[in-house]
């Protein structure tokens, strides 16, 4: 019974990593569309992966969902970059908290939340271990779509305070899609 279990075990994690490898194709077109860049980060764990997505090739923050686990049984989303001693850090923080509620916040993160299903701002199923809806909605497509309204709404909030946005803006950005690697935290 043990000896055919394993390769069905196998094949999962095989689908996820390419599920995953769909998600970060789906969001890295989607952010092309508007000019911005996809940062996918690959720790060479599941833990602290994630994926950011930068408005502007001069931004030094970005929106980012990203898994807390090697079994992917808890997610978090926000805003990444800045150090608390930099005042744009608290603009982040204070224009977040007023658009979208209460975040947390550390020395990588001026707005930070767990992931939740019922979330205002991203909707996203926090565990990805035993649930099977966030693998459907990268399957899908729903998911990127729901990651890139989120990105929309926080451009929206961030752009007018010309803390996102700082080539020529996202609207005008004429870059090339990226793909950047970047570092863990």
């Amino acid at each position: 019974m043990l000896s055919a279990a394993i390769p069905l075990i196998a094949s999962g994690d095989r689908l996820r990593s390419a599920l995953i490898e769909n998600f970060k194709a789906q969001l890295l077109a989607a952010a092309a569309e508007r000019g911005w860049s996809l940062l996918p980060e690959d720790t060479g764990k599941i833990a602290w992966s994630g994926f950011e997505i930068r408005f502007g090739a001069a931004d030094r923050v970005g929106f980012r969902l990203r898994f807390n686990d090697e079994r992917r049984a808890a997610a978090d989303f926000g805003v990444r970059g800045l150090g608390p001693d930099d005042a744009d850090y608290a603009k982040v923080r204070e224009a977040m908290n007023a658009a979208f509620g209460a975040g947390q916040n550390n020395q990588a993160w001026p707005w930070l939340r767990r992931a939740d299903s019922n979330d205002a701002l991203l909707p996203v199923e926090p565990n990805w271990h035993s649930n099977a809806a966030p693998w459907m909605s990268i399957a899908d497509g729903t998911l990127a779509t729901v990651m890139l309204a989120a990105a929309q709404r926080v451009y929206d909030i961030l752009g007018p305070l010309g803390l996102v946005g700082l080539s020529s803006g996202a609207s005008e950005n004429a870059a090339q899609p990226s793909v950047i690697a970047t570092d863990s935290a």
